[in-house]
């Protein structure tokens, strides 16, 4: 198992498909080509017994689950099934464990989250996609911006580390889109959002009217679009030069914010103290900080956008090599703060290095 501030994590997998439509996905799609149910769920009892045996054999106490929703949607089925879980890992007698899974925003209710975190949530990957009205109905996400807004703010009221992406562009993309989603990031300063462009998977709806609509490029190596609108167009090929380094790479800034949030909600979780409190503030005064930045570059990317000639000019390509240079001069500053912060969280665990997790323990016995 991987090891996290000195806790072993592993992936596990409690449900395969998803109960959603999503224009843009190919879960359905895929799920369609076997026969049986679109969503298939495992016994809660199987689900805690496999994480008994990682504890035990290999010292597991963090599962991050890799379904593709971790909720089946109904808010009585959910929590009844998150009670039952957390049942069945007291009965096989489970020490204290982090929780990471993913949902949809209209998954997010009070009573299911406030059984998940007493089950030991402590991360959650929030499919929001798009905060635009347009873009919703594009992407098939029947859902609205208000779904977005609620889930975010009773997941932060409940202290839960959240990442999400933004699908700023998909091939019908505006100007106006953007900036909703602008006003989402605003709204929510001290969220963590990757910022990325809608990818024409194999096989999904949106693939598929691309391709009759002769907008789709590339082949199944490589698919590809124009969107439709050129200012937006514009903004998506402005914003690759000036923050894909920022977004994109493992290494890169979103990234390493995601990983550094992640290791001070797991040090609170397994270590509460002082100093992990401490230490957990700066690294959210650290996250807001990226976050506020990448905010003022997107908006700076889509005035520009908004008002420039559409036509290429020497003057585009050097305003675009500017932003890239003075993103990537943040970029320095910032992950040289966010290893500062990553060393002091590992020093804060050091004395905790020689414990041996009681799984291990009991099976080296």
């Amino acid at each position: 198992p991987a090891i996290q501030l000195g806790i072993a994590s592993a992936p596990m997998v409690a449900s395969r498909g998803c109960r959603a439509s999503c224009s843009f996905c190919s879960i359905a799609p895929f799920s369609r080509l076997s026969t049986g149910p679109r969503r298939r769920a495992r016994s809660v009892a199987a689900i805690a017994a496999e994480m008994a045996t990682l504890w035990r054999e290999q010292g597991v106490r963090c599962f991050v689950f890799h379904d593709d929703d971790f909720f089946a949607g109904p808010l009585e089925e959910d929590r009844q099934r998150f009670a039952s879980l957390r049942a069945e890992m007291a009965a096989q007698g489970l020490p204290r464990v982090a929780l990471v899974v993913k949902a949809r925003p209209d998954d997010i209710h009070e009573a299911t989250l406030l059984e998940l975190k007493k089950a030991g949530l402590v991360r959650l990957f929030l499919g929001i996609e798009t905060d635009a009205v347009a873009g919703q109905r594009a992407l098939g996400r029947c859902l609205d911006p208000a779904d977005n807004r609620r889930a975010l703010a009773l997941l932060h009221c409940h202290d839960i580390f959240v990442c999400s992406n933004l699908l700023l562009w998909e091939p019908d993309t505006t100007l106006a889109d953007l900036r909703a989603n602008l006003e989402l990031m605003a709204a929510f300063p001290e969220q963590l959002f990757n910022l990325a462009r809608t990818e024409p998977y194999e096989g999904a709806p949106l693939t598929r009217r691309l391709e009759r609509q002769g907008r789709l490029l590339g082949d199944y190596l490589g698919r590809d679009y124009l969107v439709a609108d050129p200012r937006a167009e514009l903004a998506w090929r402005l914003f690759r030069v000036a923050l894909g380094e920022r977004c994109y790479p493992l290494h890169g800034v979103v990234n390493c914010a995601m990983g550094l949030a992640c290791d001070a909600a797991m040090l609170r979780h397994f270590h509460p103290s002082e100093l992990s409190e401490a230490l957990a503030t700066e690294v959210a005064e650290l996250v807001r900080r990226q976050a506020s930045s990448t905010r003022r570059w997107l908006a700076s990317i889509v005035d520009y956008a908004a008002q420039c000639p559409l036509e290429p000019s020497p003057e585009l390509l050097l305003h675009a090599l500017d932003l890239g240079r003075a993103v990537r001069a943040e970029d320095a500053e910032l992950l040289a703060d966010m290893a500062t912060l990553s060393a002091a969280l590992e020093r804060s665990v050091a004395p905790l290095a020689t414990e041996v997790p009681l799984g291990v323990a009991a099976r080296r016995r």
